[in-house]
């Protein structure tokens, strides 16, 4: 993928900046479009010149919405209060990100780059019967049921992963062992399923809270909530703390599903 150069947008995005900190950017940004999947766009410094990088899905954004994303990105580095911004600016880019004609294009995009892999049966556990098994015991009503996979690699870092795009749930291999409870298994499983079943809401200043109020009281309901964090807790922590027979004690940071 190649980025395509904007030098249109840089009196643009100097405006933003001296709105921010009341001088121009100096040497000149550097700004273009990128076909990121999403709608993310990005910003950093690089040899002394900013540089931007907007999804190209904003190729025909009003010029308000462009103001948005580009003191978005330019008050997270230079660490300013986005209060400082004009509120219809960034009101207009976070509608139009939120947009269904935005959500169809981010579908068309993920469609287009092709199928994820699929592998549901793993070499112990099956995703399916987790899935039934969550699905009955705590009488989750889905709109569809999603495809599943095990990952193609065990990662300790991100032990499920839900993209609505494809409507696939991927789950970390490192589950895929007798030695890991199923309970911990089907709780990854659960709290998966709850992003389709509780899917991200509209939080302050404009941003997507993914794990509000409704998704965490239902998956308080899962009835080895503790315990089987606790597990994930220990399968994160690094292989060198961990013995021969499992997991010992629980690493810090540990990323949830």
């Amino acid at each position: 993928m190649r980025e395509e150069p904007a030098p249109g947008l840089v009196p643009l995005v100097q405006a933003v900046h001296e709105r921010l900190r009341g001088v121009p950017l100096r040497p000149e940004p550097h700004v273009a479009f990128y076909p990121y999947t999403a709608t993310k766009s990005t910003v950093r410094l690089r040899d002394g010149r900013v540089r931007l990088r907007l999804s190209d899905h904003l190729r025909d954004a009003p010029d308000a919405a462009l103001r948005g994303v580009a003191g978005v990105l330019l008050s997270r580095l230079l660490g300013l209060p986005e209060s400082r911004l004009d509120a219809g600016d960034v009101r207009a880019y976070r509608e139009l990100v939120r947009s269904e004609r935005m959500s169809a294009r981010r579908r068309e995009r993920a469609q287009a780059a092709g199928r994820k892999h699929v592998d549901p049966v793993g070499a112990h556990r099956s995703l399916l019967e987790s899935y039934l098994r969550v699905s009955m015991d705590l009488g989750l009503v889905l709109p569809e049921a999603p495809t599943l996979s095990w990952s193609r690699t065990a990662s300790r870092r991100r032990f499920g992963h839900h993209d609505p795009d494809h409507q696939v749930i991927v789950l970390s291999r490192v589950l895929d062992d007798p030695e890991v409870p199923e309970f911990v298994l089907d709780f990854v499983v659960y709290h998966e399923l709850l992003h389709i079943v509780h899917p991200p809401v509209p939080g302050s200043g404009g941003r997507r809270v993914v794990h509000h109020e409704a998704f965490r009281e239902a998956e308080d309901r899962f009835p080895r909530k503790e315990e089987a964090e606790a597990w994930l807790r220990r399968l994160a922590a690094p292989v060198t703390r961990r013995s021969p027979r499992g997991p010992r004690a629980p690493g810090r940071g540990a990323r949830r599903p």
